[in-house]
């Protein structure tokens, strides 16, 4: 028997906790879903556990529409359902839940087997007192995953506090990350979650899975292209700088030559259409709103550049799929998109700086032949493929 088949028959099998998993929402959360695909196409047994918080009336009287789960390439997906009581004191409330999560995932292991591993994502959010009750009670070894930009940004502390309050303090909240086998963040996190909880947070960053490179029905309809366009995907808010980049597309003397394309929806939406108005580039500039991820792809293929103008990013999944595709990208310099871009992929600006993005979009006009789409797919490949996030999380699967 090889070293890596011993490891598969040692761990064939775990638990994905999340929230937020691919559903009905056009929004979904590639993250996830792409790190299933990853465990699943490479023969882990995959189980994704989604813990939905009810109020105890819609025990009895369901009168709240939930999300609907869906399995999308054979992996499968259970829905725990756990009834709050809000009115009794916060430490019954939160044995109740403990309570009822132990119930749901113990009828699992009856259905499908005692997992291996548990992998909980988004754990500032997911409450991962449930993870560690669980791995505790069936004695099984779990790893958490951070993604959330808000521990990429100043007062980590009140961020901190605001998501984790009233169900654990810092204290116990260490306690969950030191009992994990492992703790992972994107790079730019993992200073500040090391220095704050004292575990040493690994770097694993974002990866492309193949089959959104090789399957054409995938990619959806394919988007005519009319004009030079610049692509700025992601939701249409202050963090992601929409009005930022309004004001600075209108400022390029080309800018009606040009195409600005959002695919997104959010708070600022009709600040982002006002403001468009104003400037009079209602032909140049729109908004989809949210659409399917295989559009998404489609647009970028059909745009000259990917435009990131955020505050700050703990990644930038858009980035890479952008240079899976061979199309540069100009970003502000806000955390995660600085650690992925060098000179020969696209152009980094200062952040929170129109003046600057400006420039950076003038630059991009009129030197896009300066970036070859061989150079730009060859750094995904070498950096951010399926393969190479393979290759990383086997040390986690098959850890002895």
């Amino acid at each position: 028997m090889t070293e890596t088949n011993k490891y598969q028959k040692e761990r064939e099998s775990i638990f994905i906790f999340s929230w937020g998993y691919p559903s009905n929402s056009t929004k979904g959360n590639p993250f996830v879903e792409d790190a299933v695909h990853l465990a699943h196409e490479n023969g882990i047994q995959t189980t994704v556990v989604v813990f939905q918080f009810k109020n105890i009336i819609e025990r009895f009287v369901p009168f709240k529409k939930h999300l609907t789960y869906s399995s999308k390439r054979g992996e499968g997906i259970s829905v725990v359902s756990i009834y709050n009581i809000p009115l009794i004191p916060i430490g019954w409330r939160k044995q109740l839940i403990l309570w009822q999560a132990k119930k749901g995932i113990q009828k699992l292991i009856q259905q499908k087997g005692r997992p291996d591993l548990l992998q909980q994502h988004y754990i500032f959010h997911s409450m991962p007192y449930i993870t560690d009750h669980i791995a505790k009670t069936f004695d099984i070894p779990y790893v958490l995953f951070e993604h959330s930009p808000i521990y990429n940004q100043k007062h980590f502390d009140t961020k901190f506090q605001t998501f984790c309050h009233p169900y654990f303090t810092k204290t116990s909240f260490k306690t969950f990350i030191d009992n994990a086998q492992d703790v992972f963040a994107y790079k730019v996190q993992t200073t500040a979650l090391t220095g704050y909880f004292g575990r040493n947070f690994k770097t694993f960053d974002g990866f492309l899975p193949n089959y959104l490179l090789s399957s054409p029905s995938n990619h959806g309809d394919e988007v005519a292209k009319t004009a030079f366009t610049f692509a700025c995907i992601g939701t249409i808010d202050d963090r992601k700088g929409t009005l930022r980049l309004i004001e600075a597309f209108s400022k390029i003397p080309m800018a009606r030559q040009c195409q600005l394309i959002f695919c997104g929806a959010g708070p600022y939406l009709e600040r982002a259409k006002t403001m468009i108005q104003d400037f009079g580039l209602e032909n140049n500039i729109t908004i989809t709103g949210f659409i399917p991820r295989a559009s998404v792809i489609a647009q970028l293929k059909a745009s000259d550049y990917l435009v990131i103008a955020s505050s700050y990013e703990t990644f930038g999944m858009t980035c890479i799929e952008a240079m899976a595709y061979g199309i540069p990208v100009i970003s502000t310099k806000c955390g995660g998109p600085e650690t992925i871009i060098n000179e020969s992929v696209g152009i980094l600006c200062e952040n929170n700086d129109v003046s600057d993005l400006t420039a950076a979009l003038i630059n991009g006009f009129d030197n896009k032949e300066k970036f070859s789409p061989t150079t730009i797919q060859k750094h995904f490949h070498d950096h951010y493929s399926e393969n190479c996030a393979w290759n990383k999380m086997k040390e986690i699967y098959f850890k002895d």
